[in-house]
């Protein structure tokens, strides 16, 4: 990452892998995926990330989102503390 340089925390939900796989693209850190979500960062901005998967597939939401609360445990988890 550049010094200054904005990173923005992703969660993508869809069934398609292929569109996870897309997002690996635009991530820092590699993308984590569990039960049909996936987390990653970028320096991305969302319309980019967004565009670049509609262009990949359908039925899926992308979220940015701006500042994670999360709690839970097992696999989400895992997937959420990816990006946290």
């Amino acid at each position: 990452m550049r010094p200054g340089q904005t990173q923005f925390p992703y969660v993508l939900i869809s069934e398609n892998l292929n569109l996870a796989g897309a997002c690996d693209d635009f991530a820092l850190e590699g993308v984590k995926i569990g039960l049909g979500v996936s987390t990653f960062r970028s320096e991305n901005d969302f319309t980019t990330i967004f565009d670049a998967l509609c262009k990949v597939g359908t039925d899926f939401s992308l979220i940015q989102a701006e500042d994670i609360n999360y709690s839970g445990d097992g696999r989400f988890s895992r997937v959420f503390g990816h990006i946290m």
